[in-house]
């Protein structure tokens, strides 16, 4: 195999690996981020995919925080509502 091929089946390779860490969850995705530090262990292809998961894991962190504002939201707003119905809301 020619360096060119090589360095292509490589790229691959670590993006297969990438996707497949964002698919076992957020633990396996900081191991990735670990490994896209150790640039004396893994080979170029290999950090330059897994250094994705830096971006990944800050948007993951985004959503959740949005989903959990947004459920603490509809949960105050059911409060209000069902205080509401009982006659039990000021103002």
């Amino acid at each position: 195999m020619t360096p060119d091929r090589v360095k292509e089946r490589k790229g691959k390779l670590a993006v297969w690996v990438r996707e497949g860490l964002v698919k076992l969850g957020p633990t396996f995705i900081k191991i990735g981020q670990q490994f896209s530090t150790r640039v004396d262990v893994l080979s170029p292809e290999f950090v330059k995919e897994l250094e994705k998961l830096q971006v990944c894991n800050m948007l993951h962190a985004a959503v959740h925080c949005c989903k959990l504002h947004h459920d603490n939201m509809v949960t105050h707003a059911n409060f209000i509502m069902l205080q509401a119905k009982r006659g039990l809301c000021c103002g």
